[in-house]
C-alpha cells in the first residue's frame, strides 16, 4: 500500500469518525422521541379497541335470540382484536422505555463532560426538569396497566362463559361482570388520557428542535 493510499484510506476515515460524532449528539433525543411517538399511537389504537369492545358488551345487554348470537360474535371478535393489540402496546411501551433510557445515560455521560460550570449546571437542571415528566408518565400509564390487565382477564372470561351458555340466564348471570368492566375501562381510559398527553409532551421537549 503506497504513502498516499494510505493517507486517502486515513482522510476518510477522518471523515466518517466525524460524520458520526457530529451526528450523534441529537441521534438518541431523536429516537427517544420517535419511540415515544410510536408508543403513543399504539396506545391510541388500543383505546380505540378497548372502547369497541366495551360497546359491543353493552350491545349483549339488551340482546335476545339470534340478535344475542350476532352481538356476541362482534362482542368475541373485538375481544380477540383488543388482545392482539395489547401486545403490540406491551412492545412499544418496552422500546420506548429503552430508547428513555439510553437518552438519559448518554445525556448524563456528555453532561459529565462539561467543563464550563454555567452550562454543566443548566445542563442538570434540564435533565433534572424532565425526569418529574417521565416518572409522572410511568405512574399513569402503570396504573392504566394495573386496570387493564384483569379488565382483560374478565372480558376473556366472558367471552368464554357467554360461548358456552348464550342464554338469558348465562347473559343475566354476567351483569355484574359487564358492569365491572364498564367501570374499570373508564379508569383505564382515564389513566391512558393523562399519560399519552405526558408522552406527547415529553417527545416535543426533547426532539431537536423542540420546546
Amino acid at each position: 500500500m503506497t504513502n498516499a493510499t494510505r493517507k486517502s484510506l486515513c482522510a476518510a476515515a477522518l471523515v466518517v469518525l466525524f460524520a458520526a460524532a457530529c451526528a450523534s449528539p441529537t441521534a438518541a433525543p431523536e429516537k427517544a422521541a420517535a419511540a415515544m411517538m410510536k408508543y403513543d399511537a399504539t396506545i391510541r389504537e388500543g383505546v380505540a379497541q378497548m372502547d369497541a369492545v366495551i360497546g359491543s358488551l353493552k350491545g349483549l345487554r339488551s340482546a335476545e335470540g339470534s340478535n344475542l348470537v350476532a352481538r356476541y360474535k362482534e362482542f368475541s371478535k373485538q375481544v380477540d382484536t383488543l388482545d392482539r393489540l395489547q401486545k403490540e402496546v406491551a412492545k412499544d411501551a418496552q422500546a420506548a422505555a429503552k430508547q428513555q433510557n439510553l437518552y438519559l445515560s448518554q445525556w448524563q455521560e456528555a453532561q459529565d463532560q462539561i467543563r464550563n460550570s454555567n452550562l454543566k449546571a443548566a445542563a442538570e437542571a434540564r435533565r433534572a426538569e424532565l425526569l418529574p415528566a417521565i416518572e409522572k408518565i410511568k405512574s399513569s400509564l402503570g396504573s392504566a396497566r394495573t386496570n387493564f390487565d384483569p379488565m382483560m382477564q374478565n372480558l376473556k372470561d366472558l367471552q368464554l362463559f357467554l360461548g358456552n351458555d348464550l342464554t338469558a340466564t348465562g347473559l343475566a348471570t354476567a351483569q355484574s361482570h359487564i358492569d365491572r368492566c364498564d367501570v374499570t375501562a373508564s379508569r383505564v381510559r382515564a389513566d391512558i388520557a393523562e399519560g399519552v398527553q405526558g408522552l406527547r409532551d415529553l417527545a416535543t421537549r426533547i426532539r431537536p428542535g423542540g420546546a
